[in-house]
């Protein structure tokens, strides 16, 4: 294990039902920690909690991660059961592929809820008993300079917002210890992306973004690279 956390804490991932959430619960697990994973849908969180096994060491909650009042009730049951949180994996996302004039009002909003106001309700109950390390998974759309497709249009502005909540949070956060990073992957083979974007293909695996994501909180001394977003080109 990395000597950059206290093995005592848990890890909360949001989205942590299925794809990369999913796959970095067990990253984390095999590590030899404990993970607690959030998600909307009551079964399928249920379902990844018996597949990751080592139930004393996995809790599931579910909920809406853009709820505030449920982002408060996460960290309370986190921390009672374990103790403290560590790390803080806001992956939870929503993709609507749909064009700018056909994309309403209120598919726009609950693109922004999941991808841009939960991370900001979970990352602010983090810092309020700090841990160590926010990731949040944003998207190689949320960068400037690459590749953009048709159709993603609220999901890009959301991940472009993630990059920068990454960036303003990190000046904030390093005050409380605490490190702040984006890992933001291209094309990556979740269900999301094959329901909603099926004819654009995936050069990785969630198991691949779990690694970095790992990787990252194990660093021993992460505040050196806090404000970071790390592109990683997973397109072909």
């Amino acid at each position: 294990m990395g000597t950059g956390l206290p093995v005592t804490g848990a890890i909360l991932i949001t989205g942590g039902g299925s794809g990369i959430g999913a796959a970095c619960a067990a990253e984390f697990l095999r590590r030899g920690r404990r993970v607690v994973i959030v998600g909307r849908t009551a079964a399928r969180l249920e379902e990844t909690a018996r597949a990751l096994g080592s139930p004393d060491r996995v809790l599931a909650l579910p909920g809406d991660a853009g709820d505030e009042a449920f982002a408060r009730r996460a960290f309370t049951a986190a921390r009672k059961r374990f103790g403290s949180v560590d790390v803080l994996v806001n992956n939870a996302a929503l993709l609507v592929k749909k064009s700018f004039l056909k994309t309403t009002a209120a598919e726009w909003d609950a693109v922004m809820r999941t991808n841009l106001r939960a991370p900001f309700l979970f990352s602010r109950e983090l810092l309020r008993a700090p841990g160590r390390v926010i990731v949040n998974i944003g998207s190689l759309g949320g960068v400037q300079g690459t590749e953009k497709f048709p159709g993603l249009t609220a999901y890009t502005v959301s991940k472009f917002g993630l990059s920068g909540l990454t960036a303003a949070l990190a000046v904030e956060a390093r005050p409380l210890g605490v490190a702040v990073f984006c890992v933001a992957p291209g094309a990556v083979d979740t269900a999301m992306l094959r329901k909603a974007a099926p004819g654009l293909k995936a050069g990785a695996v969630p198991a691949d973004i779990a690694l970095v994501v790992a990787g990252l909180a194990d660093l021993g001394a992460p505040e050196l690279l806090s404000g970071a977003i790390i592109p990683l080109d997973t397109n072909r």
